[in-house]
């Protein structure tokens, strides 16, 4: 994700990763925060974040085996500066 400020002084900025799995069969919530990264930006700066999705961010408790597990399917990645879906940068990934 790339973090611009466009303001006149420096300042700070707090991308977040929401992970989403729309047809999953577990109840889950709409976003899942997964990930953050609190970084510096210089007035008139951009600068580019970069976060790591590995099995731990994608998965859930199954209470049936006691043990986290990852779906097959479709997952939503956003990341932005808040959850709002206006703010937030979006793909797609396909676990097999």
């Amino acid at each position: 994700v790339e973090v611009t400020n466009t303001g006149k002084s420096d300042g700070e900025e707090v991308v977040q990763l929401y992970i989403r799995k729309p047809e999953s069969r577990y109840a889950r919530p709409l976003k899942e925060l997964r990930g953050f990264s609190r970084i510096p930006v210089r007035r008139g700066q951009t600068r580019v974040v970069t976060m790591e999705i590995g099995p731990d961010e994608l998965s859930i408790y199954d209470t049936e085996t006691g043990k986290y597990l990852v779906e097959k399917g479709r997952y939503e990645i956003m990341a932005g500066p808040s959850s709002d879906d206006a703010g937030l940068i979006t793909a797609s990934l396909m676990v097999r």
